[in-house]
């Protein structure tokens, strides 16, 4: 049987499911790993792979302004990718990328992410774009105080551009992005 992806806005999500995808996450990337805080998650499109109703992957995409030369930009910040240890090597992660990329393209929106080197070629094969290092153009700044987070990682971006042209305007001049998410501890999302 041929997977499917569904597609569920955040508001949507029961606990029952939260709790599942933080046990996965916690089981694959340990106890230090970011667990969803439903909160922030209200407007996000969660991407369900599922093989026989059965869920293989996951991952969303979160409505984010980025803010670049005083100009402001509603990306779609790329993040919770996960395969489910068991399923990986079986072609879920493609068919989760590629479902993104459609409803980015639907909707006219820059997907945006980040990720360590050794799967910036996973990413790329799936049909997104990277740049080397690019994390270190986007930082976190906090509205009310205006403090400001660095990624200390230099993680590569990975993105497919919008028509605003966001990704390319940031790599073609100097300077850096901002944005806000409360609730993740690093510009790493």
């Amino acid at each position: 049987m041929k997977p499917t992806v569904e597609i569920k806005k955040g508001e949507k999500i029961s606990k029952k499911l939260f709790d599942f995808m933080d046990k996965e996450r916690i089981n694959q990337y340990g106890k230090k790993t970011n667990l969803f805080n439903r909160k922030y998650h209200k407007k996000s499109n969660f991407f369900f792979v599922k093989n026989e109703k059965k869920i293989v992957g996951f991952g969303f995409l979160r409505p984010t302004e980025m803010r670049y030369k005083n100009k402001k930009y509603n990306l779609l910040a790329l993040g919770g990718i996960m395969i489910i240890s068991e399923e990986k090597g079986q072609g879920y992660g493609t068919i989760l990328i590629q479902n993104m990329i459609d409803y980015s393209k639907k909707n006219k929106k820059t997907i945006l992410g980040f990720c360590e080197k050794d799967l910036v070629d996973f990413y790329e094969k799936a049909g997104l774009k990277s740049k080397k290092e690019f994390s270190i153009r986007i930082e976190m700044e906090d509205p009310k105080t205006k403090e400001r987070i660095l990624d200390a990682d230099k993680c590569a971006g990975i993105y497919y551009e919008g028509k605003e042209g966001f990704v390319s305007k940031v790599i073609k001049s100097k300077g850096v992005a901002t944005y806000w998410m409360p609730d993740i501890k690093n510009p790493h999302f």
